[in-house]
C-alpha cells in the first residue's frame, strides 16, 4: 500500500505534466518576479545576523507580497488539486484567479494552522509538566519531540479536507478524523514523512546544481530555484491529492459493506 501510494503521487505529476505546466506558467512567473523584487527589499545584516527591511518604509509593501504570495500558492494547490483528481484542463490565467473556493481554501488552511498551533502548545505543556516528574534533565527537547510529532500526526489527519474543498466536495474536520480513524500513520506518512525526505533530497541534489552554475556561469540561474520550488510544492500536493483520493474510496467500501 505504501510503495503504491508513494508511486502514485510521482506518476500524478508525469501523466499530468502538460496539464500542470499550462496552469502554473503564470503562477511561476509571479512568483518569480515577487522574489527578484524581494532581493531589492529585504538586505542580510550581518551584526544582527538576519534579513532585515533595506527601507523601514517599504516594510508594507514587504507584507503584501508576503500575503500576495501566499495566494498564490493557495491558487496552486487547487489547480494541481483539480488536475489530479478530476482532471479538470485549467488555463494559465485561470489558475491566478482568486475565487470563492481559492478563499475557503484559504479560510480552512487557516484553521488547520490555528488547531495545529494549540494542539502543540496543550501537548507541550502537559508533556512537559508530566515529565518534570521523571526525567528533568530532558524535559524539553523531549517534550518539544513528543509535541511536534503529535501536532504533526493531528494536521496530516484534518488537512485532507483541503483537496476536498478544491473538488468542491463536502468534507468537515469531524468527517476527516473518522476516515483517518483507521489510518493514522499512513496518513502521517504520506503528508508528512515522505513528502518531506522527497523534498529535502530534491533541493539538496538541484539546489548544489542551481548554487554551483549561479557561481561558475551566471547569476540569471538562480531563476531555477523559482521552478525547483514550484516542483518540490507541486509534489507535496500530489501527495496529499493521493491520499485523499486512497481514504475517499475505503470509506466508500466501507459504507457499501455496511449497508449490505
Amino acid at each position: 500500500m505504501y510503495s503504491f501510494l508513494m508511486n502514485e503521487s510521482l506518476k500524478n505529476l508525469i501523466i499530468h505534466r502538460v496539464a500542470l505546466f499550462k496552469a502554473l506558467i503564470i503562477p511561476f512567473i509571479l512568483l518569480t518576479m515577487i522574489n527578484m523584487i524581494f532581493d531589492n527589499f529585504m538586505i542580510y545584516d550581518e551584526v544582527q545576523g538576519r534579513l532585515v527591511f533595506a527601507n523601514e518604509e517599504e516594510k508594507y509593501l514587504v507584507y503584501f507580497l508576503l500575503f500576495l504570495t501566499f495566494l498564490i500558492n493557495i491558487s496552486i494547490a487547487v489547480s494541481v488539486h483539480r488536475i489530479l483528481l478530476i482532471n479538470e484542463d485549467i488555463s494559465p490565467w485561470q489558475s491566478v484567479k482568486t475565487t470563492k473556493r481559492e478563499w475557503k481554501f484559504f479560510f480552512k488552511s487557516f484553521l488547520i494552522f490555528l488547531f495545529g498551533a494549540l494542539t502543540f502548545l496543550l501537548i507541550f505543556f502537559f508533556s512537559t509538566a508530566l515529565l518534570k516528574i521523571f526525567i528533568a534533565n530532558f524535559t524539553f527537547p523531549v517534550s518539544l519531540l513528543l509535541s511536534l510529532i503529535f501536532t504533526l500526526i493531528v494536521i496530516s489527519r484534518i488537512s485532507i479536507v483541503l483537496p476536498a474543498i478544491a473538488t468542491d466536495e463536502e468534507l468537515g474536520f469531524y468527517e476527516a478524523f473518522s476516515i483517518t480513524k483507521n489510518y493514522k500513520f499512513l496518513s502521517f506518512y504520506m503528508v508528512g514523512i515522505f513528502p518531506t525526505i522527497i523534498s529535502v533530497l530534491v533541493f539538496f541534489v538541484y539546489g548544489l546544481i542551481i548554487n554551483f552554475l549561479t557561481v561558475v556561469v551566471s547569476n540569471y540561474f538562480e531563476l531555477l530555484y523559482s521552478l525547483l520550488n514550484m516542483f518540490i510544492t507541486a509534489f507535496v500536493i500530489s501527495c496529499l491529492s493521493v491520499i485523499y483520493k486512497y481514504l475517499k474510496e475505503e470509506s466508500l467500501k466501507n459504507t457499501e459493506q455496511i449497508e449490505e
